[in-house]
């Protein structure tokens, strides 16, 4: 049965488990709270229902091998299939490298064991742009990305829509491409900002190296995230992220408080949004210790911790813990 705002997410949940991982990314207590109609757990919440409606589409679509007629299933979905249930036991005895803590948890939870994952992390890309590029004269935004439900673009509108007032000159530029498209154009006409929001679709390296220099504050407001390398490029310009809790490698990429803001949920953040633009002493302060930060992630760096761990010439262990002051890779 497909899911409804008027049924409750206890009911939603015990029809297919599977659906409890969207009521987690979102922060909805799906056991204790069960009970509520998923209309209403979105309001307390401040999230779109239609969001998350999509998102539980998206779970309901992926049905668990023993159900899913495979002569019809995509390249992409037998691919899916083999990454998630063939390979950890094919590979079983290899040694995993992954870019975050939380990629090495998800490979956990697929049969992988933690002791056999190394984690290096990306470098920084070359953010140099061709001459000086100036911040914006009124408070302006970007998000960069692949345009589908998960990456939750809707939050970079909600923040923008409630803020038009107090900030009349505010401005959003999407940049990136994807079949979510129309659905986000639509979304912001809805809410009156359409003229506040530029989609750029696909965009260079150097032009994108131009909106991240540019903007007040980079958005990422994604479900789930490996890395983000969106973060990490932001921050070697010196512009602070808005990303949110508990969606992966952002938590590491990101170090809270001091080279963007985590939020909790949809109201949360637009408040760090928000913050971000009206306190200018903390969103320099923040984008000089993001600048400082993404230094530290050198592909030089990684290259060498990789072809150490190939060789065998030293041993990577996964660390227990993440630093969350400064991440040296």
């Amino acid at each position: 049965m497909a899911a409804t705002l008027e049924r409750t997410i206890g009911e939603l949940v015990a029809e297919r488990p599977a659906r409890a991982r969207v009521f987690e990314g979102f922060k909805i207590d799906y056991c204790c709270g069960g009970k509520k109609p998923l209309a209403d757990a979105c309001q307390a919440k401040g999230i779109d229902p239609q969001v998350v409606l999509n998102m539980l589409r998206i779970v309901d679509e992926s049905a668990p091998t023993e159900e899913r007629d495979w002569s019809k299933a995509t390249i992409t979905e037998l691919c899916d299939n083999i990454e998630s249930t063939l390979a950890p036991r094919v590979y079983r005895r290899c040694r995993y490298v992954t870019v975050s803590a939380a990629t090495r948890d998800e490979l956990a939870f697929l049969g992988v064991d933690p002791e056999r994952v190394s984690i290096i992390h990306n470098g920084t890309p070359d953010m140099t742009t061709a001459g000086d590029v100036p911040r914006t004269a009124q408070p302006s935004l970007v998000a960069l990305g692949r345009l589908v439900p998960h990456k939750q673009v809707e939050a970079a509108l909600d923040a923008v829509a409630a803020l038009a007032g107090e900030l009349p000159g505010i401005t959003l530029v999407i940049a990136g491409q994807g079949w979510w498209e129309p659905e986000l154009r639509a979304y912001a006409a809805r809410h009156g900002i359409a003229d506040r929001v530029r989609f750029a679709g696909f965009v260079s390296d150097q032009e994108k190296r131009e909106l991240l220099s540019q903007a007040w504050v980079a958005l990422t407001p994604s479900l789930k995230e490996g890395w983000g390398l969106t973060i990490v490029e932001a921050a070697a310009v010196g512009t602070p992220t808005v990303a949110f809790r508990g969606a992966g490698g952002v938590e590491e990429s990101l170090v809270d408080g001091r080279t963007g803001l985590l939020a909790d949920d949809f109201g949360d953040y637009t408040a760090k949004v928000r913050m971000l633009l009206v306190d200018d002493t903390l969103r320099l302060a923040m984008g000089a210790a993001a600048r400082t930060h993404a230094a530290r992630f050198t592909w030089p760096a990684a290259g060498e911790r990789f072809a150490a761990l190939v060789e065998g010439a030293a041993h990577v262990p996964a660390p227990a813990t993440v630093d969350q002051n400064y991440l040296v890779p």
